[in-house]
């Protein structure tokens, strides 16, 4: 099986066979494998030896006809791929129709080239008919199921068997709050918060009014406690900020850990247990690790009030504690 797989594979397109450039390429992902089964009929691949990426007019033509668009793929049979024996560059389909350093569109009005272990895609006739997009919606999904339901249990003499909540059976949705603490909890970004609220609408299993953009602004309700001085940004209030987060106001369950370098520092609380995450409450990446910024952020951060244990390096307790830096000149 090793000696049958191109290295050029994922450079084409499963539909269409067409060479893709990476900006026109994307990954196959179950959203278009139904449409692909009910447009030709067909269902997906999953061999080591056919590509694994459509390119971008196949994946939107697809879409655009499951969800009851105009538009449509202009072929009534994708490129069938038959498994070769052995990877030869001379009678593989990459190979031979792979040109180096030729632009997105030179390969859309090339002819593409078969060989033994292809058969092109079948352009379709005038005369051939574009298949109609199905017509069913999520709703009319559970519609059906709940009459199968409903006349499954109408032939059962015995109540026990009623499922719980009775026959209201419907889908329960994720709310954008539910939707929010599911981020929270996976530890997710901003980027991956997006795309699992894509995927999840792609699937219809979150409310239509649920927000793909929300993680985008989810630091604005903490931006109101910080505040910038001198190219120090510092927590303005620490009280506030752990009620915000619902965390103990005890300052004996803290402790500050600081931080630096030659040219930036920072300042953080840990939690004695570690039953809690960090909370950064000072950094700076334009000053210098010296007695006078040191100070002048732990009065920010306001320090002498909460009294936390300090936990940093031999260089950051000399620091602290005034003792000279550097190497000295006499013993």
């Amino acid at each position: 099986m090793a000696d049958s797989v191109c290295k050029l594979r994922d450079w084409f397109c499963f539909i269409c066979g067409h060479f893709t450039h990476l900006q026109s390429r994307r990954k196959i992902f179950p959203t278009i494998e139904e449409p692909y089964f009910l447009f030709f009929g067909i269902r997906f691949l999953c061999e080591a030896w056919i590509p694994k990426t459509v390119c971008t007019t196949c994946e939107s033509g697809l879409l655009t006809w499951y969800k009851g668009g105009t538009k449509a793929l202009p072929f009534s049979a994708p490129i069938t791929w038959i498994e070769p024996e052995n990877h030869k560059s001379d009678t593989c389909y990459f190979c031979v129709n792979y040109k180096f350093g030729r632009s997105q569109r030179h390969y859309a009005i090339m002819t593409y080239e078969a060989t033994n272990n292809v058969i092109l895609p079948e352009v379709r006739c005038e005369g051939v008919p574009v298949p109609q997009p199905p017509t069913h919606t999520f709703s009319a999904n559970m519609t059906y199921a709940n009459t199968e339901v409903t006349a499954a249990v109408e032939n059962i003499s015995d109540i026990s068997y009623l499922p719980p909540g009775g026959l209201n059976i419907c889908p329960n949705l994720i709310d954008q709050t539910y939707f929010e603490d599911l981020v929270r909890d996976l530890g997710l970004t901003k980027e991956k918060a997006e795309i699992l609220c894509s995927r999840l609408k792609n699937r219809n299993l979150i409310k239509a009014d649920v927000k793909v953009t929300s993680p985008r602004k989810r630091h604005a309700d903490l931006e109101s406690y910080f505040k910038k001085s001198e190219e120090l940004v510092y927590f303005c209030s620490i009280e506030e900020v752990l009620k915000y987060l619902k965390l103990p106001l005890d300052s004996s369950a803290w402790r500050l850990f600081i931080d630096s370098s030659k040219h930036s520092f920072k300042a953080v609380l840990l939690h004695n247990g570690n039953q809690h995450p960090s909370i950064p409450v000072a950094y700076s990446t334009k000053k210098e690790e010296t007695y006078a910024n040191i100070s002048n952020l732990l009065n920010k951060i306001e320090y002498y009030k909460y009294k936390w244990e300090v936990c940093a390096d031999f260089k950051m307790i000399a620091i602290l504690t005034g003792m000279q830096t550097g190497y000295t000149k006499y013993m």
